[in-house]
């Protein structure tokens, strides 16, 4: 039986290390700077936003790590920036 690709979700990637988020991170986008990272926060009003405006366009990114990079940037802003996470409002 064939086994499924590999994707990227975001329950593994809550279940990474910062530190093991960061190095992913720094491998598929060489200009990533943890310590920039929350600055960078500061001029975006969601994680999509942060990853499609600072991170894709540097990327080297495989179809396999594809989704790691915004789901990453969603779980480095959860931990670093708490108070700015959006909530889901009820439609």
């Amino acid at each position: 039986m064939p086994q499924k690709p590999f994707r990227w979700e975001p329950w593994i990637i809550s279940d990474m290390t910062t530190d093991a988020i960061v190095s992913k991170m720094m491998e598929l986008v060489p200009t990533f700077d943890l310590s920039e990272f929350t600055e960078k926060t500061r001029q975006y009003l969601s994680a999509e936003d942060l990853s499609e405006g600072e991170y894709y366009p540097p990327a080297t990114i495989s179809d396999v790590d594809e989704d790691f990079v915004w789901m990453a940037c969603e779980e480095l802003w959860k931990r670093l920036v708490p108070s700015r996470v959006m909530k889901n409002t009820p439609r």
